[in-house]
């Protein structure tokens, strides 16, 4: 589907009505391989041995190098602050472990409000390493608070369909920190933001 419309998009004869059409079809088709593609990450993380993969890496690295893709994409004049400590060094997947930063930063990013502030810790703390990621954006109602690691589960079911959401980005943050040997949590007041912190042992 996504290489067909490629294709069509491509024609310099199409008219701006089909081109209009097949511009839709290829972010509906954008939406259905994401949504897909997480499903197939989820099934494999259920489905394979936690403690294989997991190797000593350099935490501060990988959340300094997540930070850095997302300042350069500029998103909506919002100014991201870093706190990290230097070589916080544990045992972990990178892969899933990059993903899970990333699905952080860019939900603060994505829920943040226009020229607002994230900020983005990383601190080492009785042999446990913190990570959390705050921002000032729209919150999140207490109602919500405990469903929203729930898989498919979105609180603005109309701004998630017009963005594109799966609803499975929490779910994967939550999974992937449990199979660290961690959990995920969230402190958050409507209209004044969201802090997400996970926290992960370091032996």
């Amino acid at each position: 589907i996504l290489a067909e419309c490629e294709y069509q998009l491509s024609r310099d004869e199409l008219d701006s009505e089909d081109r209009e059409s097949f511009e839709t079809i290829e972010k509906q088709a954008q939406s259905m391989k994401q949504l897909i593609s997480q499903l197939l990450e989820i099934t494999k993380m259920e489905q394979s041995n936690t403690e294989q993969n997991f190797e000593k890496e350099d935490l501060s690295l990988l959340v300094n190098a997540v930070c850095d893709d997302a300042e350069a994409l500029n998103q909506k004049g919002i100014t991201l602050e870093r706190d990290i400590d230097e070589s916080v060094e544990l045992p972990l997947d990178i892969m899933l472990m990059t993903r899970l930063v990333t699905n952080l930063v860019s939900n603060a990013y994505q829920y943040g409000k226009e020229n607002g502030n994230i900020k983005v810790s990383l601190k080492k703390e009785n042999g446990r390493a913190l990570l959390s990621v705050a921002d000032d954006g729209i919150g999140i109602d207490k109602e919500h608070q405990d469903k929203i690691w729930n898989r498919f589960y979105r609180v603005d079911k109309a701004r998630c369909r017009e963005e594109g959401c799966s609803g499975l980005g929490l779910a994967m943050v939550k999974q992937i920190a449990l199979m660290h040997g961690g959990d995920v949590t969230l402190q958050s007041e409507i209209g004044k933001g969201s802090t997400f912190t996970v926290d992960l042992p370091m032996e």
